[in-house]
């Protein structure tokens, strides 16, 4: 990777807070690039494709989430079923 990025002037690798002037340097930049993810239409809805709510959702297939019904609905029914 070292290699692909020579002829660029860019820096790669993990800023921690054992390095503080890099982590001042690098908290402007990550807050831009949080703030265009939030206000950029595209950007939001393809994190709220995938955002999952609560635990109980991340094992649940998609096939069921495509049924036609609200993911949480169909849970609560299961667990009523279950009880």
């Amino acid at each position: 990777m070292a290699d692909a990025v020579k002829p660029n002037p860019l820096r790669f690798g993990f800023v921690g807070t054992d390095q503080p002037d890099d982590v001042k340097q690098q908290r402007p930049i990550s807050g831009e690039a949080w703030r265009i993810e939030l206000t950029t239409p595209r950007t939001i809805m393809e994190s709220y494709k995938v955002l999952r709510v609560g635990p109980a959702e991340i094992p649940r297939p998609a096939t069921e989430r495509a049924k036609g019904q609200p993911a949480g609905q169909a849970h609560a029914r299961e667990r009523e079923a279950a009880q």
